[in-house]
């Protein structure tokens, strides 16, 4: 992709997430969007045919950014968390409207497929389904939906707290999930 056509499209998603943040979804037209990005409405088509592949575009973009081969490199699972929780708040503009659009459906799938590979490939490396008790594909989908409640509760209070608190707390609860699985078979 040249120069020019990057710069365009940063443009648009420019201006549709500061769209998203002063309305609704549904009530975004073509038109404003052309008019906050300064250019035309046939550039826009030409990059994306509806607002819905544009929502898609802007989730891939963020997505393949943040788990881009420079991003992910990390020592530790809390480590690579971190890294995802930066960009996450370096994009957090884009993040609170998605968040606060009818497009938070779109997002939510790109962010639980793209944090199943990390949660598959750095969180549950070393999981042992057989002494937990818990099978790892249940886990899995469980620490999706945690991750994904975190994020939402942490753009909804203005992202307070640092990625490296957020990614301590969830590491610290999923250890005890891990763990507890382990201590409740021993038990009975």
């Amino acid at each position: 992709m040249g120069r020019q056509t990057r710069k365009t499209k940063q443009a648009i998603f420019d201006a549709f997430a500061e769209l998203l943040n002063q309305k609704k979804y549904s009530k975004i037209t073509v038109q404003e969007l052309a008019e906050l990005a300064d250019v035309g409405r046939s550039t826009i088509y030409s990059h994306f045919e509806t607002k819905e592949d544009l929502l898609t575009a802007m989730c891939i973009d963020i997505f393949e950014e943040m788990l881009s081969a420079e991003h992910v490199i990390s020592d530790s699972p809390e480590n690579i968390l971190v890294m995802l929780l930066t960009h996450i708040q370096e994009n957090k503009k884009v993040i609170a409207g998605i968040f606060a659009s009818e497009g938070m459906d779109v997002f939510v799938e790109y962010c639980k497929h793209y944090f199943f590979g990390v949660v598959e490939t750095s969180l549950l490396e070393a999981y042992d389904e057989e002494a937990s008790g818990i099978p790892k594909d249940f886990l899995e989908n469980h620490l999706i939906g945690t991750f994904m409640e975190m994020l939402r509760w942490w753009a909804k209070n203005n992202m307070k707290q640092t990625p490296q608190e957020l990614a301590h707390y969830f590491m610290k609860i999923t250890n005890s999930v891990i763990n507890s699985g382990a201590s409740y078979l021993n038990n009975t």
